[in-house]
């Protein structure tokens, strides 16, 4: 299997339905689709339910934090490569994974644009040239368009004692204690 594609969501009902149905829909079908829900009371147990045959694998229950539920996620992963398209977060048409999928090399992390608005605003947009530290520090890799190599994702955990930079410190301890190598697409995730 080459993608696991794994959804955060806790209380965030409609962001959750918006989220199910952009991977659902996606043309490409070699992928599994994981959603780790942290117990939610508003709805979002019963719309996991009504797409249950279209979710690889779903729980609902407490965890200690995003990055817990990341873990979490991961954990389940048999795909080769994680994204992480979290609650509210929609895959930019139905066939993003199709074209990452014919576009793929032998890169531990494939990064490709993140839109935030209806006008293909970049958030981070990609450095120009070689990704530096300097880049690293200044911006981010966007999750939402990332795919990673599950088994870096096992290697370098998200530290669940950080509230928003985990994400941060693992893309530095892949790519540079690891000596990973990154590719930038150019096709909106």
């Amino acid at each position: 299997m080459l993608f696991t594609v794994i959804t955060i969501n806790y209380n965030n009902y409609e962001g959750l339905c918006h989220t199910i149905e952009s991977v659902v829909g996606q043309t490409f079908i070699d992928y599994e689709f994981i959603v780790i829900d942290g117990g939610s009371n508003d709805g979002s147990v019963d719309v996991l339910k009504r797409f249950e045959e279209d979710i690889t694998y779903w729980v609902s229950e407490n965890d200690h934090g995003i990055y817990h539920a990341m873990n979490k996620g991961v954990a389940q992963a048999h795909g080769d490569y994680c994204i992480f398209m979290n609650s509210g977060d929609c895959f930019y048409d139905y066939s993003v994974i199709e074209h990452v999928a014919e576009n793929m090399t032998n890169d531990d992390i494939i990064v490709g644009k993140v839109s935030i608005d209806d006008k293909n605003t970049l958030i981070s947009p990609p450095p120009v040239g070689e990704l530096t530290l300097y880049h690293l520090y200044s911006g981010a890799i966007p999750h939402q368009g990332t795919f990673i190599r599950t088994e870096l994702l096992r290697k370098y955990p998200y530290d669940e004692n950080l509230k928003i930079s985990s994400d941060w410190k693992s893309f530095i301890q892949i790519l540079i204690l690891d000596n990973s190598s990154i590719r930038y697409l150019d096709i909106y995730v």
